[in-house]
């Protein structure tokens, strides 16, 4: 493992918000929101104090790092998941951040992995990899990933932080530059090229290449590329990404990557049913993750109304598929319209209601 230490200013304001770890081995690692606009020394202050019964292994924020609980003790994180994980937190963010404003705070998040990697290098247990798939996906097992694993995956609590804008790739990125056993060389192979070496080339569902070289996106310099079933999109910011065509036409219909979607940040993902048969794709863009049921079109969810519809099980639960994008209403409202529902937006949060004779009813979806 290759550990250059990025530069921050280390502060220890060691607290007694902590317990024993009652002999458990430390298997993850949790990052987490503040869902404040505290500073690092803030935020490590309100977890000095008990009474509080919140706190964190270390606090980051714009270069400063607080040390609040030592990694041989349990911080007060994540309920009965806090014995066997390390926990840190963003001071100032929140789980409703854009991956724009998650990247102005790139730096931070260098300086998060490589607080986890020591922590995983010192504990010997905790897989050096990150759990997280994008659209608020997870692998399960060993490694790292976000208070959001902890709710879903483990069934413990109801955070949703750090939220879907956060930048996985981005924190993969430096994750794979700090386990290189040397430095990274430049690869000489196209980035779509290469993409498409990664997919499978001809013999992946990709199939043949049918343009020569690239084209240029109409915005940061972007390229793509089309093959038989689909087409690679590259930006300098986001790499190199293959959409199928049954969802090149959803991303057309909102005018490729000049639209709201952007470029595309994940692989593209068949989606199945409770039968465990496929009925449906998705894949992430900067602005948010395209849903298509087959033999429908593609919409886009995101934001605040995606976190709803993520906490009602997505597809699977009871609002099912999209069956629009989001409407802006003459008050200044926004709905998005689901199989089984419709999903409002206001100032004031969201509400899921059912469709019925007399007033709707509201949907059941945990908060």
């Amino acid at each position: 493992m290759t550990l250059t230490a990025p530069a921050f200013n280390a502060r220890f304001m060691l607290s007694n918000s902590r317990s024993s770890r009652f002999g458990a081995s430390v298997t993850n690692a949790y990052w987490h929101t503040e869902e404040g606009n505290a500073s690092a020394v803030q935020l490590a202050g309100f977890c000095g104090n008990p009474a509080n019964n919140a706190s964190y292994h270390d606090i980051v924020r714009d270069g400063i790092v607080c040390h609040v609980v030592d990694d041989d003790y349990a911080s007060w994180s994540v309920l009965n998941a806090n014995p066997s994980s390390y926990n840190l937190c963003f001071a100032g963010s929140r789980a409703a951040w854009t991956e724009a404003q998650w990247m102005a705070r790139a730096d931070d998040i260098r300086v998060a992995v490589w607080l986890t990697l020591e922590v995983c290098r010192r504990k010997g247990t905790i897989a050096t990899e990150i759990l997280a798939e994008g659209g608020g996906r997870y692998r399960r097992g060993s490694g790292i990933a976000d208070h959001a694993y902890v709710t879903k995956v483990l069934g413990i609590g109801n955070h949703t932080d750090l939220g879907l804008g956060f930048p996985w790739w981005f924190a993969k990125q430096i994750l794979a530059e700090y386990l290189a056993p040397e430095p990274v060389k430049p690869v000489v192979l196209n980035a779509i090229d290469e993409e498409y070496k990664r997919i499978g080339a001809e013999g992946s569902w990709l199939g043949k290449r049918i343009t020569q070289g690239e084209s240029d996106c109409r915005t940061r310099g972007g390229k793509f590329a089309e093959f038989e079933n689909g087409s690679i999109y590259w930006s300098p910011e986001t790499g190199a990404k293959a959409i199928p065509t049954l969802l090149l036409g959803a991303y057309a219909n909102r005018d490729y990557e000049n639209g709201p979607l952007g470029y595309p940040i994940g692989d593209h993902t068949v989606l199945t049913g409770p039968d465990g048969n496929a009925w449906g794709d998705v894949q992430g863009f900067e602005g948010g993750p395209l849903y298509r049921k087959y033999g429908q079109t593609g919409y886009r969810v995101h934001g605040l109304i995606l976190a709803t519809w993520r906490r009602a099980d997505f597809e699977n639960g009871e609002l099912g598929w999209p069956t629009s994008d989001e409407i802006a209403l003459a008050n200044g409202d926004i709905v998005q319209h689901f199989e089984r529902g419709d999903v409002f937006y206001s100032p004031t949060g969201t509400v899921a209601l059912r469709p019925q004779d007399g007033p709707d009813q509201h949907f059941p979806i945990a908060h």
